[in-house]
């Protein structure tokens, strides 16, 4: 039986602002996809490094990866209900994001900032490891 995540949070989650937990989240996939580029390209040049890294964390790509494990049934309710969550919030949309990618990448950080505070990194992991294959750079 799955032990209910909500228990492990070390201050109320549902109190903090969707927004707070994309920031956490963003900084959780940033880290996560540099680390992978590096390992899989050890000899790329920071330019392109850089070049291959956007390409993940650019809000299209996440809100491409989010819609797909959303239709392979990847996600809990839970992480579905936390991706809503994050994707209904009200924010600046930059210019080089649809303002529905944008809200579905920002509800994929929500998630990954969410799992982070309940200290799911397995879980992080596991997604992190969709995301490539779904982004497939």
């Amino acid at each position: 039986m799955e032990e209910n995540r909500l228990e492990k949070e070390l201050f109320p989650l549902h109190s903090v602002n969707p927004i707070v937990l994309a920031f956490m989240g963003d900084c959780v996939y940033e880290f996560a996809i540099r680390d992978y580029v590096i390992r899989k390209f050890p000899t790329m040049k920071i330019h392109a490094v850089h070049r291959k890294a956007v390409s993940f964390a650019k809000a299209s790509s996440q809100a491409n990866v989010v819609q797909k494990l959303h239709e392979m049934d990847f996600l809990t309710e839970e992480e579905w209900s936390w991706v809503k969550k994050g994707r209904n919030q009200h924010s600046m949309i930059p210019k080089n994001a649809s303002p529905m990618e944008y809200r579905y990448a920002t509800g994929f950080e929500t998630l990954l900032g969410y799992l982070h505070f309940v200290n799911q990194q397995d879980r992080i992991r596991l997604i992190v490891e969709e995301a490539i294959k779904i982004v497939g750079v």
